[in-house]
């Protein structure tokens, strides 16, 4: 029987003979799906023997052909060969050593006669494992073994570590798409078959099924389809895989809506439900700071998670407040929308924010007074400036360069400041004393009309603090449009 014969008869009968002789049947399998050796070796029978006869017990036995392709026991060939004459039977004994694949080279004189059996063994092209994986319906834990030795053998991967390594034999004739898919398959189906095992297995022997399925959802090398396992670990109520999933994925926001639904729902996971909150937000919170209000109003929906979790309560509203996460009023309408927390909860908390909001009132009042009275005095200097009526005295007696006695000739700025006419440069037109901080405003204003442009700074701005935003456009004249003409009046 050739590889292909056996393969198609392996997927047509292979259910009958796993219900007949499951162990041989699933090594036999295992080879089949691993093993790059052909099933059997053609030979070509010398003239010089006596014709095969039918064997009077009714052909090979089925467990010789199971053992073929195997290292452990006797070739298949051997055991299902009739028998011979005395003399050609101790012919076969002059070399006990000889497997069923190492054949004497040929030429080589046995017994004065050439030998003309010669073996030809190629590589041959393995099945897809997912084709006989309806023989094992009724046999669970023979298609486990099925399913880890194929893994082992054919793709090198495992579970458990090892330090001796595995040699796997590289296929030629393999899709890299199909093996993919295969692994895939292989190893969605172990994880189903862990989780239902543990299901049905003794107290004893549920914590080994559990730990490989957490090893499966944990390790990086393993290919599984995160989609799938989200269907069986949900289907199984395995809630730690459930959990091990999500945050492998990122979605934290669910780990902690899943804790806050099994509070919610009572029962054997209700009383480690809250626990199991707080500690996904410390885990999470620093990264996702979006999650605090969600836990603030768990925390807070009722009585009884109030009075257990005060004190995660009250660090988090410290945490909130030194972050920034939320703003004074957002915490006090999330703690007011109903009876359960209380004033004196939250009383040093609330009394913090009022002293720290009127130091910042009190901070901007007095800005507000000093550019009052600076305004007031810029205008009262336009107007006299302005004022062509009156003719403005200097009074200055220093020069404001050389700090000297002012004398002839002397030049006046019309922001009282005095200088020697030899003091000044002979192309100033301009306060030297002023005329850095005129510079600084010139440049001001030029930065400010090359913003006008960058609307993407306005938008990142308003995002961060729209209020700030507007306030800041304001002050810095975002209103005042430059007139390219002059109003007709």
């Amino acid at each position: 029987m050739g590889t292909e014969a056996a393969e198609g008869n392996l997927a047509r009968y292979g259910r009958a003979m796993l219900n007949s002789l499951p162990e041989e049947t699933t090594e036999l399998l295992i080879d089949v799906c691993t093993s790059l050796t052909p099933l059997t070796i053609d030979t070509d029978e010398p003239q010089g023997l006596p014709s095969r006869q039918p064997s009077t017990s009714g052909g090979p036995s089925y467990l010789s052909y199971l053992a073929l392709n195997r290292d452990r026991g006797v070739s298949p060939t051997a055991a299902s060969a009739p028998a011979l004459p005395a003399g050609d039977r101790s012919s076969q004994q002059d070399s006990p050593h000889e497997s069923r694949t190492a054949t004497p080279p040929p030429g080589t004189p046995t017994n004065g006669q050439p030998n003309p059996i010669q073996a030809r063994v190629t590589s041959v092209k393995r099945p897809s494992p997912r084709i006989y994986f309806p023989h094992f319906i009724d046999h669970k834990e023979k298609f486990v073994q099925f399913l880890e030795s194929v893994a082992l053998k054919r793709w090198g991967q495992r579970l458990e570590e090892s330090a001796v390594p595995v040699v796997v034999e590289n296929d030629p004739f393999a899709d890299p798409q199909a093996e993919q898919s295969d692994q895939v398959a292989v190893w969605n189906t172990l994880l189903e078959l862990y989780l239902s095992s543990a299901m049905s297995a003794e107290e004893s022997k549920k914590q080994a099924f559990i730990d490989k399925a957490l090893k499966i959802l944990k390790s990086e090398d393993i290919p599984c389809d995160s989609t799938h396992a989200l269907i069986l670990c949900s289907t199984q109520n395995f809630t730690l895989g459930l959990v091990l999933l999500w945050e492998k994925l990122g979605m934290y926001e669910d780990v902690v809506r899943f804790w806050i639904d099994k509070y919610r729902e009572g029962g054997d996971d209700a009383s480690n439900a809250s626990p199991e909150v707080i500690r996904c937000l410390d885990q999470y919170g620093v990264e996702h700071p979006h999650l605090y209000p969600l836990v603030l109003r768990f925390l807070t929906s009722s009585p009884e998670l109030l009075s257990k979790h005060t004190a995660d309560v009250t660090k988090m509203l410290e945490y909130i407040d030194e972050e920034k996460i939320m703003p004074p009023l957002s915490v006090v309408q999330v703690l007011s929308r109903n009876g359960v927390a209380s004033v004196g909860l939250v009383k040093q908390w609330l009394v913090s924010r009022i002293r720290e909001a009127q130091d910042e009132i009190d901070t901007d009042q007095k800005l507000i007074d000093s550019y009052r009275t600076e305004t007031d005095t810029k205008l009262k200097q336009v107007e006299s400036l302005s004022d062509s009526d009156h003719p403005r005295v200097f009074h200055v007696t220093q020069c404001t360069a050389c700090k000297g006695q002012l004398d002839l000739p002397s030049v006046h700025f019309m922001c009282n400041h005095s200088y020697h006419q030899r003091c000044l440069g002979e192309h100033d037109t301009e306060c030297p004393n002023c005329a850095r901080s005129h510079g600084m405003i010139r440049e001001i204003r030029r930065n400010n009309e090359r913003l006008a442009d960058q609307h993407d700074v306005y938008l990142s701005e308003v995002k961060d603090g729209g209020f700030a935003a507007v306030a800041a456009g304001f002050g810095r004249g975002i209103m005042n449009l430059s007139r390219t003409e002059p109003l007709a009046i």
